[in-house]
């Protein structure tokens, strides 16, 4: 799904001035970022203005800077085809998100379906970049 085995998951890791999801195997930072917005067939993100969002992938590029594996993870809960950042809704997080990928973060797109009864998200395929 996500092309790693995780052996050591640590969550809400210091890295920097942020904490970030999570550490995978001490190597892989982790940030997760739930798209909950549908605009036509894509899942986008944000759905408000998000600052955090953005220094989150400042903190990111500089894991990788560092030495470190560094990505962001995009949870589409909509049935949706693909991902795109939100420009119009936040311009400074498309940008860092476009630089964050230009500069070596990963991209890990996953479809997921929240299923309230059971108090559950299933995987439902994994999720693209719009083109």
């Amino acid at each position: 799904m996500l092309g790693f085995s995780p052996k050591k998951v640590k969550a809400e890791v210091t890295f920097g001035d942020s904490r970030l999801d999570f550490l995978v195997n001490e190597s892989l930072y982790l940030e997760v970022k739930s798209s909950n917005l549908l605009i036509g067939p894509e899942c986008r993100f944000p759905d408000a203005p998000t600052e955090r969002g953005a220094k989150h992938l400042r903190e990111l590029m500089a894991a990788k800077e560092a030495g470190f594996d560094a990505g962001v993870v995009i949870l589409g809960l909509r049935r949706c085809d693909c991902f795109r950042a939100h420009a119009e809704r936040d311009p400074v997080f498309a940008k860092t998100l476009e630089e964050a990928l230009n500069a070596g973060v990963r991209f890990y797109g996953v479809k997921g379906e929240v299923l309230p009864e059971e108090k559950a998200v299933v995987y439902r395929g994994s999720l693209k970049i719009c083109q």
